[in-house]
């Protein structure tokens, strides 16, 4: 079973240096409406994932057949084909301990909004496959943090005198 674990771990951190990208993930917490004025208020937090895998279309088409997918006349492509819909795959050590993902969900990458349409766990829980979607022209709801910036001043100081 360890060889198991080790092998999936070593397939994570290649495919993490061949597709990963830098992104954004959105845990919604809750989503709270005021019932006099209907207003909703939405509380969520941002975790920065380092690398998420985004594979290619041919890795993408070969995940679909690993889980089974067989194509009909109703769904020729796998899920995931659409023009507007992709794959993800995140580590689960990239997420916080405990955090239950959820449909409601979001990641942002590069500007870009991904809402979650479907999600896999895989192999004894090690990563997440996510269906997503991408929003086209639509709201972002990002939250921006300040990342500290370090500077360094330096000054210089000649005195001359004429005695």
């Amino acid at each position: 079973m360890a060889g198991q674990f080790q092998f999936v771990q070593m397939a994570l951190y290649e495919l993490k240096k061949i597709y990963g990208v830098e992104g954004d993930f959105y845990d919604v917490v809750a989503v709270d409406q005021d019932p006099a004025t209907g207003e909703k208020t939405v509380t969520k937090k941002k975790y920065t994932i380092r690398k998420i895998i985004r594979p290619g279309s041919t890795l993408r088409r070969q995940l679909a057949a690993e889980m089974g997918f067989r194509p009909t006349a109703n769904q020729p492509t796998p899920p995931g084909f659409d023009v507007n819909e992709t794959s993800l795959i995140v580590d689960a050590k990239d997420l916080p301990k405990g955090l239950v993902v959820e449909s409601r969900d979001y990641f942002i990458i590069n500007k870009e909004r991904f809402n979650i349409k479907k999600i896999w766990k895989l192999e004894h829980n090690k990563a997440y496959l996510f269906t997503v979607t991408s929003v086209q022209a639509g709201e972002i709801e990002e939250i921006h943090t300040p990342r500290p910036t370090k500077h360094i001043l330096r000054f210089t100081q000649v005195a001359e005198a004429t005695l």
